[in-house]
């Protein structure tokens, strides 16, 4: 009895696999890179340019340590945060709740100047609660969020270099 309810199963899976292959389903998470990129030289702020090199990376790109040993150049700009203050504490008058905005511009061009990417912009908002009881954790947290905001740009800029070129 136990054989019949295994192949069944097997079965199952087999079927669910080739629809989903045949409808060109694919699992979410770093998309491949088109023809073109498969070696990167990154110009960035450090701390976004390690979060593009892993993405890249894992995009199946190599990272070319010289400009001309490249076949594509990304180029992305300074980071920019910034602070807007969305609420204060009715009790205290201290600020309570702010949202933090982050831009960065990019572009990308291949190795002979040819560009593959006009000039764009990323931009995200976060807001977080701010304890002025916990100042230290709460520095951390802008931290953590920062480098967070960072990593989804860099997601961003890789899903746009693949929707301009056609992957």
């Amino acid at each position: 009895m136990r054989a019949p309810l295994t192949v069944k199963i097997i079965l199952t899976l087999l079927v669910a696999g080739g629809v989903g292959a045949g409808c060109g389903f694919e699992l979410r998470g770093t998309p491949r890179l088109p023809e073109g990129t498969s070696s990167v030289y990154v110009r960035a702020p450090v701390d976004i340019a390690t979060e593009l090199e892993v993405y890249l990376r894992d995009a199946g790109a190599g990272i070319a340590r010289a400009r001309q040993d490249a076949e594509a150049i990304l180029d992305v700009g300074a980071e920019r945060f910034d602070q807007r203050l969305l609420s204060v504490d009715p009790n205290t008058g201290k600020e309570r709740e702010i949202e933090v905005s982050y831009a960065v511009s990019f572009s990308l061009t291949k190795s002979d100047g040819t560009s593959l990417l006009e000039p764009q912009t990323v931009t995200l908002l976060r807001d977080y609660v701010f304890d002025a009881d916990q100042v230290l954790g709460k520095s951390r947290e802008q931290g953590v969020l920062h480098q967070e905001m960072r990593r989804d740009a860099a997601q961003q800029i890789l899903r746009r270099i693949n929707a301009a070129l056609g992957n």
